[in-house]
């Protein structure tokens, strides 16, 4: 009996750690797409209107891509290992 109940939660555990991941990749996939300069309609609209260059656009893409990155590692580090009882 205990044996099920541990099996039970080692499946939750996974379960829960498996979305995270899942969210994770959709939300970095997603910010990926804002290092391209034109992906959007509102993105035609700011450098239809020159308010902001093609470069400055992939610039900051690129490096709020890079600090999304890192963080969804150290989310995965600190929680996700933890849930799988690896830390």
């Amino acid at each position: 009996m205990a044996a099920r109940g541990l099996r039970a939660c080692r499946l939750a555990r996974l379960t829960l750690f498996l979305i995270l991941i899942h969210l994770g990749v959709a939300s970095a996939t997603a910010l990926t797409s804002a290092a391209l300069p034109i992906n959007a309609p509102q993105n035609r609209v700011c450098l239809g209107t020159e308010t902001f260059t093609s470069k400055q656009f992939t610039r900051i893409g690129l490096s709020l891509t890079g600090l999304a990155y890192v963080v969804l590692l150290l989310v995965i580090a600190l929680i996700g290992w933890k849930c799988l009882g690896y830390v």
